[in-house]
């Protein structure tokens, strides 16, 4: 019985093991696992790809991999990470101009001992490009208020001045300090 009861112990951790890899590998996100002495532990296909790894990886140390991203010191990041258990996140662009977020999270045992760091890059290129077209469109706009020469308001739901044109400032004796005051006490 102690047999049997071995193999099916040995038949679950296959089976977990085998899941796992599955799940590392079905992943479409840059991860990389560091262990407490910052060498690779393990990485997905997708973190292959963009930091040029190779199975042959495993085991070195992340600071002797040559990144494609302007991070000054990633192996001092994850020390950081593994000394204060607390979570790092950094803006980076690759070398091709793209934006990233590099998030470097604790990598935690069953026993809740830090044993490493899990490195996540996502790509935020799309969102950085908006945030940039919404702001030039944003000044464009609030250009051409300035210019208007008819006092022009912008309010919220529950009639609070959001913002305002000069004009508007100067006919109603107001100033940007009245932002997020009800309208009708500016006309009082």
């Amino acid at each position: 019985t102690i047999n049997d009861e071995l193999q099916s112990r040995n038949m679950g951790q296959n089976q977990l093991n085998n899941d796992l890899i599955n799940f590392v590998d079905s992943v479409d996100i840059p991860i990389i696992m560091v262990s407490g002495d910052r060498r690779i532990r393990r990485f997905t296909p997708k973190a292959g790809k963009i930091l040029n790894l190779i199975p042959m990886d495993v085991g070195r140390p992340i600071g002797d991999i040559k990144q494609n991203f302007d991070v000054p010191d990633l192996d001092l990041v994850i020390s950081e990470v593994i000394d204060s258990m607390q979570t790092q996140e950094i803006e980076l662009r690759d070398r091709q101009g793209c934006w990233h977020r590099l998030q470097v999270r604790p990598y935690k045992t069953f026993e809740n001992k830090i044993d490493g760091a899990v490195v996540v890059l996502m790509d935020i290129d799309v969102l950085k490009q908006s945030l940039t077209n919404t702001k030039a469109a944003l000044d464009y706009v609030t250009s051409v208020a300035a210019t208007v020469t008819i006092p022009l308001v912008v309010l919220d739901r529950k009639f609070q001045l959001r913002s305002a044109n000069p004009v508007f400032y100067q006919y109603f004796q107001s100033s940007s300090n009245d932002i997020g005051t009800d309208i009708f006490r500016i006309f009082d």
